[in-house]
């Protein structure tokens, strides 16, 4: 897998039985080849499943053949080299190019180690922020791809003039962003 890439995300609700999570496991064994990461979560009555999966994968159509319901959404993986990635900083580069981040999740990975799901409003569009900001390599912000990014204004305004406190960075940020309307 790629370190950004778009894939499908299959969502299960099933019920929190040994019975019939065994039928999942048979048949998601079949399918392991096409199932790159997952992630499972239960309230004791029922379990949620997430797996992420090539968006040419037959493992929706087979979890329906097999009588599971489930569903298929579109969505942004990150691979997590480093777990240092961070969402704060990922959904305000995302915002600030027009795409919002409508939910983000980690999910263990056989292959690849942590890696981290996101749902956007535009996943082709994400993909290509998100690899401008060089995550993977630098771990360092690419000034060159977003000179009007609210994350390299604040870098600016801070080697300008160095803050005391957070609440001095606040009001740095609100005073450069009303002079700048």
């Amino acid at each position: 897998m790629r370190e950004i890439q778009e894939r499908d995300e299959v969502m299960l609700h099933i019920a929190n039985d040994l019975g019939v999570l065994a039928k999942l496991f048979a048949v998601l064994a079949v399918q392991s080849p096409g199932v790159d990461a997952w992630r499972f979560y239960s309230d004791h009555q029922r379990a949620a499943v997430l797996l992420v999966a090539d968006k040419n994968s037959r493992i929706v159509d087979l979890l329906r053949a097999a009588g599971f319901e489930c569903e298929a959404n579109q969505v942004v993986v990150v691979e997590e080299k480093h777990r240092s990635v961070s969402a704060v900083r990922l959904s305000t580069e995302l915002r600030a190019n027009g795409v919002e981040m409508l939910d983000a999740y980690t999910c263990c990975s056989p292959r690849n180690g942590t890696v981290l799901v996101l749902k956007t409003t535009d996943n082709s569009r994400a993909v290509t922020v998100l690899e401008a900001m060089n995550l993977l390599e630098a771990q360092q912000f690419n000034p060159d791809a977003f000179p009007h990014s609210p994350v390299l204004e604040a870098m600016n305004l801070l080697e300008a003039q160095p803050l005391d406190s957070r609440l001095e960075l606040i009001a740095a940020v609100e005073v450069n962003q009303q002079s700048a309307a």
